[in-house]
């Protein structure tokens, strides 16, 4: 786990394709770029703007366990 307060880390963490901590399996390059982005942009409204978008992203894959399977890596499953 991150010791972090910084949303951005957190998605990257959990959900990115490369992420340390992604149980979702996700893998999906518009959640990715989200994120980079998100990480990259400074803090203040813009920033959180850009998390905003990163999570809007990760929603619309169904990665929170909605029962959709887009964006999983090829063999994975989840029930």
């Amino acid at each position: 786990m991150l010791d972090t307060g910084d949303p951005a880390a957190y998605l990257h963490s959990d959900f990115a394709g490369d992420g340390s901590f992604n149980i979702a399996q996700l893998s999906d390059e518009t959640v990715d770029g989200a994120g980079r982005k998100a990480e990259a942009t400074v803090a203040g409204d813009a920033r959180r703007a850009a998390v905003l978008k990163a999570e809007t992203a990760i929603l619309n894959t169904d990665a929170g366990g909605c029962g959709g399977r887009r964006g999983l890596r090829q063999g994975s499953t989840r029930t």
